[in-house]
């Protein structure tokens, strides 16, 4: 038995398990890494001192995929995968200390540069929100990215539209990350394509060669875009809470009068 078989099988069982309890290093070397980038440079350009608007992320590196918890004053990762707690030694103080220590999703992800001016900077200060509890001001590690897509490998769709994969998660309570794959030339086109197709409508001679200036004006149009696509989504996600929470409080209301059907409470009626 090869070495080699036996590490690519411990690797392939390792990241398409959801029992993640380690972080890795990246499975892709850094000049597989360079080269998608290129890919995706050739896209987007990137900003004059040289930051990517879209880069490729890992999602169990410590040091770019990380963000700041307000609440709990932690860094963490962008992708939690979970956490634990163990005995760590204090750097500065070699006293052994509980520590917990969290785990991300060993996936590939490609993410987008959010320019500063779309940062509002108001609700980045420390504060206390709604239900009094306190937060810390946002802390961020370098430029900003926003997540586009996860890289992964799902099953295929069954009955009711559901993926296999997805179906088993759900029933352990956990979120599908599908099966471990690198990032190939589809994922590059298919974005190429959604961000050529939003683009195109922006040209006043389609028939011209962009410059950079080009680019950097349609990314930040770009960009503004998908924060209207979000901030519609959320809206509408906000309603359906609302929604459902209003009808919680119908069917559960004290007052007598406002109970009506099945799911009133004993004695009500």
């Amino acid at each position: 038995m090869s070495t080699g078989g036996f590490f690519e099988r411990f690797m392939a069982n390792f990241l398409n398990s959801h029992d993640w309890r380690e972080n890795i290093p990246s499975p892709l070397g850094q000049a597989d890494l360079d080269r998608w980038q290129v890919e995706l440079d050739a896209i987007v350009g990137v900003d004059d001192d040289g930051t990517k608007r879209w880069r490729i992320q890992w999602g169990q590196d410590m040091q770019n995929a990380i963000v700041w918890n307000r609440y709990s004053r932690e860094w963490m990762p962008r992708y939690p995968a979970g956490s634990t707690v163990d005995y760590v030694a204090n750097p500065a103080t070699g006293v052994i200390e509980l520590k917990k220590i969290w785990f991300g999703v060993p996936r590939y992800f490609i993410e987008a540069l959010l320019p500063r001016v779309h940062r509002n900077e108001r609700i980045e200060r420390a504060g206390v929100d709604v239900d009094g509890d306190v937060f810390t001001e946002r802390r961020i590690v370098g430029p900003e990215y926003v997540t586009m897509i996860c890289i992964t490998q799902h099953d295929k769709r069954i009955k009711d539209n559901w993926r296999l994969c997805c179906l088993r998660r759900i029933q352990k309570g956990q979120t599908c990350f599908g099966k471990y794959r690198p990032p190939d030339q589809a994922d590059v086109e298919t974005l190429r394509e959604d961000y050529d197709l939003r683009v195109v409508s922006k040209l006043s001679r389609p028939e011209e060669a962009t410059t950079d200036a080009d680019k950097n004006f349609f990314y930040h149009a770009w960009m503004l875009d998908q924060m209207r696509e979000q901030q519609k989504r959320d809206e509408e996600l906000d309603y359906g809470r609302n929604h459902i929470l209003s009808t919680v409080k119908h069917w559960t209301s004290s007052d007598p009068a406002s109970k009506k059907g099945r799911f009133s409470l004993p004695g009500a009626n």
